[in-house]
């Protein structure tokens, strides 16, 4: 599976950005001890930094080839069987909005360091809950080739 057709089963990391704080609100899991005697939620809500990089899927353009195009794979003799379907696609014409950064360009991701240095505790929990996302992630793409 081309990791463009990927971007469907990924989960957002974060529920909300803060983007004028630099904050996003991400749920993590609670711990036995923080829990109350009555049960309570599973999750709750914590405020983490994060920074703009450059997306990591289309490498900052905001945009890349539609996989229906080119996920299969492209030769050079498909490109000398049809010029015009090389200089369409060489020009831009099958490209289509990335679909991780929406064309922004940019994506949000998780400043490690600023919160390592903040809270190293709670940077423990975030990066489980990270990992938990990967793994559904995983999961999900899994499921799809028996198509569950």
């Amino acid at each position: 599976m081309d990791i463009r057709d990927q971007e469907s089963f990924r989960t957002q990391w974060y529920k909300d950005l803060d983007e004028r704080a630099m904050r996003a609100t991400v749920e993590v899991a609670v711990l036995d001890d923080e829990r109350p005697d009555d049960g309570g939620p599973d999750e709750v809500e914590v405020v983490i930094p994060y920074r703009y990089e450059a997306c990591s899927l289309c490498g900052g353009k905001g945009r890349h080839v539609n996989p229906a195009i080119d996920s299969e794979g492209i030769s050079m003799e498909d490109f000398h069987r049809d010029p015009d379907f090389a200089s369409d696609y060489m020009s831009g014409v099958y490209d289509v909005a990335c679909y991780r950064c929406k064309g922004r360009r940019v994506e949000a991701v998780l400043d490690e360091r600023a919160l390592k240095a903040q809270d190293p505790k709670l940077y423990e929990r975030v990066m489980r809950h990270m990992r938990a996302l990967d793994e559904t992630m995983c999961e999900r793409i899994a499921e799809s080739r028996y198509q569950y």
